[in-house]
């Protein structure tokens, strides 16, 4: 069943469309949500709250899905790994959530081998070197770029105002930049 179809079955006949979404993609969520969650101390309960959460945020907002950005597949996946990271973050891993998440991107077949590996190279390079910023620089950033939070988020979760945040976030990549050998001006 292509995308429009799926759509049209969901607005028009919800119980079927969604038995129709879970036959077809609710394995694949399974996997992306099990991969995320693995090494860390999950229930499969968990899983599959996230998997639920995922179909049901889905429906719920299906005014937000725009079918020319991405197909109905590949937004379920991305839903699927926020909800999971989100779970990781809740409950105090987000740091090793978002290294699993960003430094074990699948690229797609057009690349070679070796860009494939300097591109993971670059990604793991960062993000150690974002780690290894003071705190709170690191947590903003990884909050900021990372995890996509507002200034106002991030200043909540850490007692600072947002412009503090926003300050900070700006210094700490300007340190970045200089690390990485770009120019400061």
């Amino acid at each position: 069943m292509e995308d429009q179809k799926l759509l049209h079955l969901l607005r028009e006949k919800p119980n079927e469309g969604l038995r129709q979404l879970i036959d077809r993609y609710g394995g694949l969520l399974y996997t992306v949500v099990r991969a995320r969650l693995t090494g860390h101390d999950h229930l499969s309960s968990d899983v599959e709250e996230c998997v639920a959460d995922t179909v049901s945020s889905f429906y719920t907002h299906l005014d937000r899905y725009d079918p020319e950005i991405a197909t109905i597949k590949t937004y379920l996946c991305v839903m699927a790994r926020n909800r999971a990271v989100d779970l990781l973050r809740k409950n105090g891993n987000y740091k090793n959530a978002i290294e699993a998440e960003y430094l074990d991107i699948q690229f797609s077949n057009g690349e070679t081998p070796d860009g494939i590996l300097e591109e993971k190279e670059l990604r793991q390079a960062v993000f150690s070197a974002i780690l290894s910023l003071q705190e709170p620089d690191s947590s903003i950033l990884i909050r900021k770029f990372y995890l996509a939070e507002s200034s106002k988020e991030i200043a909540d979760a850490l007692g600072l105002t947002a412009s503090t945040v926003d300050t900070r976030a700006n210094r700490a990549l300007q340190k970045l930049k200089k690390q990485f050998g770009g120019n400061n001006s």
